[in-house]
């Protein structure tokens, strides 16, 4: 049921759109099968996000050892083949994770990831704390994504790689 609903994400399907039963349904079980699993509509979507976190994290680890600028890179480029999921990885606001303990764990150890590469990074100019980096580096990422899942920037939809690396080796090379 994850991998259609997946797939229904990726096709431009709004996650509020997808519906339990139109998802049994079409998988032939019955239209009560998902409440075996899932307790609500909202536990399916924190269960989809809490995947989304875990394969962004993945994403991360495997570029993180090229430096911070490429897991930033990895991070915009993973949104960009992403963005359904992107936006139900944030459909909770953060302080509702706590209601769903999955979603929860998969967003730091996500986070986590960044943090890392941030303390990494950190060469002590900046006066940053590795949190504080993290924030910072953080925010650049998540900032040019949203800018590029809302359509606002026509700069970050036509970048390609490089250009992106430019961008987040602004903050790198700064922290």
């Amino acid at each position: 049921m994850t991998e259609l609903a997946f797939e229904k994400l990726k096709e431009g399907v709004a996650i509020q759109d997808i519906k339990l039963r139109a998802l049994a349904a079409e998988i032939g079980v019955s239209k009560d099968a998902p409440r075996k699993h899932f307790a609500t509509s909202k536990a399916f979507i924190a269960a989809l996000a809490a995947i989304g976190f875990d394969n962004l994290r993945k994403e991360l680890e495997s570029s993180s050892a090229k430096g911070l600028a490429h897991l930033g890179v990895s991070y915009i480029k993973f949104v960009e083949r992403n963005l359904g999921l992107y936006k139900t990885m944030f459909y909770f606001p953060a302080e509702q994770h706590k209601n769903y303990p999955d979603l929860e764990q998969a967003s730091q150890r996500a986070f986590k990831v960044l943090s890392s590469a941030v303390q990494g990074n950190l060469t002590g100019a900046s006066g940053l704390s590795s949190s504080e980096g993290a924030l910072a580096a953080w925010s650049l990422v998540h900032g040019i994504s949203d800018l590029m899942v809302n359509g606002l920037s026509k700069t970050v939809l036509s970048a390609d790689s490089d250009t992106l690396f430019k961008i987040t080796s602004l903050l790198a090379d700064n922290l």
